[in-house]
């Protein structure tokens, strides 16, 4: 996938003596020396109160909600009927 990222990376690089599959180890060389040049800086992820969790996914859904009746050309007095008016057709 990735070299890259927050966490520290093992490259191993095996080759082989025979003659038949010198340019497979010339290719696997080459890339070892790539990964070797990759800088990862690995960070501890950070805690997140989980109080503040739900705080922000209750703002969330509250601007779901108001983008849905935004969207269904609801007004803020309309949502007192919870759907009334679609069974009245």
């Amino acid at each position: 996938d990735s070299l890259g990222g927050n966490c520290k990376t093992t490259m191993i690089a095996t080759i082989s003596p025979e003659a038949a599959l010198t340019d497979e180890s010339i290719s696997t060389c080459q890339f070892a020396q790539r990964v070797a040049l990759t800088k990862n800086t690995a960070r501890i992820n950070e805690e997140v109160d989980p109080e503040l969790v739900i705080q922000r996914l209750r703002a969330e859904v509250k601007r779901l909600r108001d983008e849905v009746a935004f969207l269904s050309g609801k007004d803020d007095d309309d949502s007192s009927n919870d759907g009334e008016e679609e069974n009245a057709t």
